[in-house]
């Protein structure tokens, strides 16, 4: 897999790591506990994984290269209408 580090797409990937790190483990704590808030509040933080996906990858040089040019400019990654009721719905949970 091509990745070009960069001071950017270095800043980009740690953050983006970390909220997909703890979506996983927020989503698998709402299976374990059946807790719905904890599943949407999973959703909300892979949501805002996949808003700041381009921005990382595209410092990395996918924009540069074919086969993933056609990945970025074909994959929906900026889910931005879904937040809104994701977060309404986290807390009308609780």
């Amino acid at each position: 897999m091509y990745f070009q580090f960069g001071l950017r797409s270095s800043l980009l990937l740690i953050f983006f790591v970390h909220g997909l790190v703890y979506a996983i483990l927020l989503w698998r704590k709402g299976v374990l506990n059946e807790t719905v808030s904890d599943k949407w509040l999973s959703a909300f933080l892979f949501l805002c994984v996949l808003y700041i996906s381009p921005w990382m990858l595209g410092f990395a040089g996918w924009y540069d290269t074919q086969p993933y040019c056609d990945i970025l400019f074909y994959m929906p990654m900026q889910h931005l209408f879904l937040m809104g009721p994701v977060i309404f719905f986290m807390y009308r949970v609780y």
